[in-house]
């Protein structure tokens, strides 16, 4: 192998190294395009397995792709890093040059090595200074064929680090998702150099159909060789479900140092991910939470967002800090500017442990906003978030989930919370936000989810001592009030069909109106003087307020696009439903400042290990 004049250097095997980043070929999963991890501009591919490639005589191959690209600006940012090697085992003849990009996108080549071994593997690196990103910008290799073929293997981003990556602890969280939790598992298992890093797997079972009573568990827990513990506890939601497997990983002495890693149990799982999150998180010179990016699950190359905050005096959660970065196809456009985000979710997110040892426990909110109260309250202690982008898991799309069920009791209730405790809370400003949606609703004919909303405002007014149990109590009693409304009755095609209601015609949005309020003006008043006579079938992408409150009966699609809602206009439920909002929002307005200092004033006891014990422990006590 011949140098060039641009950094390739000989091995230096009495260094100790750190893998930050492989960069893999194909994907483990069937699902993922190959595009998100190896671009073929030119020539023919030989060969191609996950950790190599073989690239035919004058051929080309770029890891400028999703999970290729090295994130330098956020290495830069958040650690010590200052240099990191691209190593790889080479063979043939060819060139290896390493590009770097900036927050603008342009691009510049920062390091070249030729490659001439044809009879032999060699180790090739190539050192690059991480040292003009600070507003963006990636590392990435682009691989070039000589005469004959070259093949490169083992590519990977290291740093020269004498300290061994910090182990991590997995906490997956499950109800009745056996298969999914398995699959996940299995994911855990299949990468020995991320097993490796795994000291230990908690999974925190709450539902009725157990992982544990699948035929295949015995070998999944063996082939995690011993690290897995399964415990069983009953439903408590999100929030239960990863404080738990967080409560018996932080019960031993306080200089232990494992991270913790919070993953859904139906995600698809690029394992890579996992060892990015370990090699940052070791790296970096404060404790940061450092969270993997979502890509949609049934659109598998499309990327949820770079990251994520939340407008608190709105009460909305998922606001992306760059718009033009949600939704986007990763195989036509890649994000090249920083992004630091207010929180992650919990799809998959590192804690650190001495974070949770800090800041305390979730609070037990059930599930909805947990995730989003603790990267708010951890960025208030100067523990901020790092979304790190080229680590990610595949995650169900959230404009395919329906969201008028009973979950949106916890949505808004826990928002609410939320906002008392990490916002400038304005009592008005909540008011009128809350007035707008259950304006929109009642107009839509959801009734049945206006009442859910009331019900969560009650939630909210009710105290920080209604949920120091742990929060579950609410979910059968808002079923049973849902039960009461015919709305939120989800329909089969083949009853739509039986009922003779499919023959309705389509009637699609004119598109969002110019003069929001005059609309409302409007459509309040043709609901009250019975000028909304239409009637007919309404998609799900059509079915916002200004466009359903035309109508006298509506079928409405579902979001998930698996059933049908039948809205019908009622003039006595609408009016008994906005009286109760009157009043509910009064006692709001005369309530809300004294409420939220209640809650803001409870944070520190709610999140506690000793409340968590309590909630852990309560069936044993009334067993007592």
């Amino acid at each position: 192998m011949s140098k060039s004049s641009q950094d390739a250097r000989a091995v230096r095997s009495e260094d100790a190294t750190l893998t930050l980043h492989r960069l893999l070929f194909q994907p483990l999963e069937s699902i993922a395009s190959e595009q998100l991890y190896v671009s073929l501009p030119r020539g023919r591919v030989v060969q191609l397995a996950r950790e190599s490639i073989t690239l035919a005589a004058f051929s080309t191959a770029s890891t400028r792709t999703y999970f290729g690209r090295f994130p330098a600006a956020y290495y830069q940012r958040w650690t010590s890093v200052r240099t990191v090697i691209a190593r790889a085992n080479v063979t043939g003849s060819g060139r290896i040059r390493a590009y770097a990009s900036d927050d603008l996108d342009r691009e510049r080549i920062v390091g070249v090595a030729d490659i001439d071994s044809t009879d032999r593997e060699v180790e090739m690196e190539i050192e690059l200074a991480l040292d003009r990103f600070l507003d963006g910008g990636f590392l990435w290799v682009d691989l070039e064929s000589g005469e004959g073929e070259l093949t490169v293997s083992d590519l990977r981003f290291e740093a020269i680090d004498p300290v061994v990556a910090k182990p991590v602890s997995i906490v997956v969280c499950t109800h009745n998702r056996a298969p999914d939790c398995a699959s996940t598992l299995s994911s855990l298992a299949s990468d020995e150099q991320v097993l490796n890093r795994i000291e230990r797997v908690v999974v925190v079972d709450q539902g009725t159909q157990r992982v544990d009573a699948l035929p295949e568990f015995p070998s999944i827990a063996e082939s995690l060789g011993g690290r897995l513990a399964y415990l069983t506890q009953r439903n408590l939601g999100g929030a239960g479900g990863f404080t738990r497997g967080m409560y018996e990983l932080t019960e031993e002495e306080a200089d232990r140092s494992a991270d913790i890693i919070l993953m859904d149990d139906d995600i698809v799982l690029e394992p890579e991910t996992l060892l990015r999150l370990s090699a940052f998180s070791s790296r970096t010179i404060q404790p940061v939470i450092v969270g993997a990016q979502m890509l949609y699950l049934y659109h598998p190359n499309l990327l949820h967002t770079s990251a994520e905050d939340a407008q608190l005096d709105t009460l909305r959660a998922g606001v992306p800090v760059h718009e033009d970065e949600q939704g986007i196809d990763l195989t036509e456009k890649l994000p090249y500017r920083w992004a630091e985000g207010g929180y992650n979710a919990w799809w998959t997110c590192l804690i650190p442990t001495s974070v949770i040892r800090k800041i305390g426990y979730p609070l037990p909110l059930f599930f909805q906003w947990d995730d989003i109260e603790y990267g708010l309250r951890a960025r208030t202690a100067d523990y901020p978030t790092v979304t790190l982008p080229g680590s990610a898991v595949w995650h169900a799309d959230f404009a395919l989930k329906d969201r008028d069920d009973w979950s949106r009791y916890f949505s808004y209730r826990n928002s609410l919370i939320v906002a008392a405790l990490h916002g400038d809370w304005r009592t008005r400003k909540v008011v009128a936000t809350l007035a707008r949606d259950l304006r929109e609703m009642i107009l839509s004919m959801q009734y049945g989810l206006a009442a859910t909303t009331l019900a969560a405002i009650d939630g909210f007014l009710a105290g920080p001592e209604s949920i120091r149990a742990g929060s579950a109590e609410p979910v059968e009693a808002v079923r049973l009030l849902r039960g009461g409304f015919p709305d939120t009755v989800r329909h089969r095609p083949e009853e739509i069909l039986e009922s003779g209601l499919f023959s309705l015609p389509a009637i699609h949005s004119g598109g969002y109106p110019r003069i929001p309020w005059l609309v409302v003006i409007k459509r309040t008043a043709w609901q009250v003087l019975g000028l909304n006579r239409l009637i007919g079938k309404i998609s799900s992408a059509d079915s916002n307020w200004y466009h359903s409150s035309q109508f006298r009966q509506a079928i409405v699609t579902d979001a998930a696009l698996d059933t049908f809602r039948i809205r019908r206009f009622d003039a006595k439920t609408a009016l008994r439903v906005t009286r109760q909002s009157v009043r509910t929002l009064g006692r709001l307005a005369r309530r809300g400042t004294a409420v939220a200092r209640e809650w803001h004033g409870s944070q520190e006891s709610l999140s506690s290990r000793d409340t968590w014990s309590r909630i852990f422990h309560r069936d044993e006590q009334e067993d007592r």
